[in-house]
């Protein structure tokens, strides 16, 4: 019995070691052989160029390199796709821009959001700030028997 449980063990320990070296093989061998699904991240930047000592200095190449590796890692887009089907659906952690809302719904949280709570100020608060401000600075320059003239420019 214990031949036969040491078997086991060296095989789940080669299977560990084998799969483990496939996880960290994977990416080089897709940007190698681009064998690696496609999938539209729907990024709304331009990926970084890549660097040349004529585009950049020598200094800047490092970095410059990075920039470009970085958005061409192989198997970049499968990852960040699982990373966000992690954060969102396991964890239930959305990104900034985005609320997660009852039953899976998902709502834009940006600056619309803070008018539909009723956190933004109106902009007629922001008007009625400036013609209290205004009008102190006329009263100001009036002490001093000057004249203050706001004038808006066409």
């Amino acid at each position: 019995m214990d031949r036969i449980a040491h078997r086991i063990e060296r095989f789940t320990q080669w299977l560990m070691i084998i799969g483990f070296m496939v996880l960290l093989w994977a990416p080089l061998s897709d940007q190698v052989f681009d064998w690696g699904p496609k999938i539209d991240l729907g990024e709304k930047r331009n990926l970084a160029g890549i660097a040349s000592l004529e585009n950049v200095s020598v200094a800047e190449f490092p970095d410059a390199f990075e920039d470009y590796y970085d958005d061409r890692f192989g198997l970049r887009s499968m990852l960040v796709r699982g990373y966000r089907l992690v954060t969102s659906r396991l964890l239930g952690l959305s990104t900034e821009k985005v609320l997660i809302g009852e039953d899976g719904w998902l709502y834009y949280s940006g600056p619309v959001i803070d008018d539909f709570m009723g956190r933004r100020e109106s902009p007629y608060d922001h008007f009625d700030r400036w013609k209290d401000k205004l009008e102190s600075w006329t009263d100001w320059f009036a002490e001093r028997d000057m004249t203050y003239l706001f004038v808006v420019a066409p």
